[in-house]
């Protein structure tokens, strides 16, 4: 074999600006394993450096772990009480603590324990926001916000002339006046309303009637002067409304009444000098003035009283 053959195999060839540099093989094979050795090297941290890194990075989490279960166990030791509080007013409301409104137990991990606290928080509010809109519509119902008379369905008509037969009007305001009988200054607390007698007297708000009938004068002449009248009182709003004077009962005491039940008749009894509907309302045991709570229709404008009369026949 021709000796420049053999030596080729043991030499690697450079070209640099045009020049041939001749490198032994062996020693060629020695420095580029020198470089991609030192290439590899770079591209890794040496052991003691990553291990520093581990450690940080380790302990960081384990604070951060730390630093979230107390902020967790914080957040559900302040949720306790309001819970406790909404559980309490769940049960006066009658809602039974069962399915969803079961009572969350205390126990397991803090995330366990923290989603539970806040499912159940969740539902009581819904449970119970649902009872506040039905109790704000049966609160709503219970408060007078009507005529005593019926005069909102087309049956009457407003009038212009004065002393019409069969007229309707506010005769007498609540306030001090002359008592029409006696002449004498007293307090009158409710309002007069003159009507045909056996005009229909109705419930001004949804209650329960809690006195129908009359008064001994020789028992309470105070309560006598009213002859025939109905109490009802309208739930826990504190409103009560009093209905005197009537010719006609047509409930008794005990009975649930709604807004726009017919109760009795207009008439005269009692402390009377001709027929009409005294009609009084009370918040708190104390009389109002009646007239604030009537929105249905006009009885009173600029001081006049509003006439209305039988509507003509449609």
């Amino acid at each position: 074999m021709p000796l420049d053959l053999v030596r080729a195999r043991f030499r690697l060839d450079v070209l640099t600006d045009g020049t041939t540099l001749r490198v032994p093989a062996p020693v060629a094979l020695v420095g580029l394993g020198s470089l991609l050795l030192v290439v590899a090297l770079a591209a890794f941290e040496p052991p003691p450096v990553r291990t520093e890194a581990l450690d940080r990075r380790s302990a960081d989490l384990l604070r951060w772990e730390a630093s979230r279960a107390r902020r967790l166990e914080d957040a559900t030791a302040g949720m306790e009480a309001p819970l406790r509080a909404l559980r309490r007013d769940a049960l006066e409301r009658g809602l039974v603590p069962e399915g969803e409104l079961e009572p969350t137990p205390c126990d397991g991990d803090a995330d366990a324990h923290f989603a539970a606290h806040v499912r159940e928080s969740e539902a009581l509010v819904r449970a119970l926001a649902r009872l506040a809109d039905a109790d704000g519509k049966r609160m709503a119902a219970m408060l007078p916000a009507r005529a005593p008379l019926d005069l909102a369905k087309n049956h009457y008509d407003v009038r212009t002339e004065r002393i019409l037969p069969a007229e309707i009007y506010v005769s007498s305001h609540a306030g001090t006046r002359a008592d029409p009988i006696t002449s004498r200054q007293e307090r009158h607390k409710g309002l007069d309303i003159s009507a045909p007698a056996g005009t229909p007297v109705v419930a001004t708000a949804d209650g329960i009637v809690v006195f129908a009938g009359s008064v001994d004068p020789d028992v309470d002449q105070l309560w006598s002067l009213l002859g025939s009248y109905v109490e009802i009182e309208h739930g826990a709003t504190g409103f009560r409304t009093l209905y005197g004077h009537l010719s006609r009962l047509d409930v008794k005491a005990g009975q649930a009444v709604h807004a726009g039940d017919v109760i009795g008749a207009v008439g005269s009894t009692g402390h009377s000098t001709g027929p009409h509907l005294h009609y009084q309302v009370m918040k708190d045991g104390a009389a109002v003035n009646p007239l604030r709570y009537i929105t249905d229709v006009v009885l009173v404008e600029d001081g006049d009283s509003i006439r209305y009369a039988k509507a003509a026949k449609r």
